[in-house]
């Protein structure tokens, strides 16, 4: 019975341990992403943004990605790719509003996804 009782104490911790350290792990690789994306919003906005700018955003982006796609699914890191890219089109093409919009999202994704996997009860029931 105490053999028992040991073996589940050790398995919640194990899974408490673990949830922890997954939602530490995305919060963080966003929280990074975030902040350079709000860089390039910043220059979006003052219409002073280039692709090479986006370019550097999108290269940190892979390397956040390489990480995250162990953590959660990949249509969650497909939607800010798919962004990603429009954004930079947008850049690119000096159609500064519609890359805004774009950027705007992103920033609403990075706050939103690593939320959808926090070890809440709306998230767990």
């Amino acid at each position: 019975m105490i053999k028992s009782l040991i073996s589940i104490a050790i398995a919640l911790v194990a899974v408490f341990g673990i949830t922890l350290t997954e939602t530490t792990l995305v919060r963080s690789q966003f929280h990074q992403f975030e902040t350079a994306l709000a860089a390039n919003t910043q220059k979006v906005e003052e219409e002073r943004a280039t692709e090479e700018d986006l370019n550097s955003l999108k290269t940190l982006w892979e390397e956040k990605k390489r990480v995250l796609y162990a953590l959660i699914p990949h249509e969650d890191i497909a939607r800010v790719d798919d962004y990603l890219a429009e954004a930079k089109i947008f850049v690119a093409k000096k159609d500064f509003p519609l890359a805004l919009s774009k950027l705007e999202v992103l920033i609403q994704l990075c706050s939103a996804v690593p939320d959808a996997y926090r070890a809440t009860p709306e998230n767990v029931f």
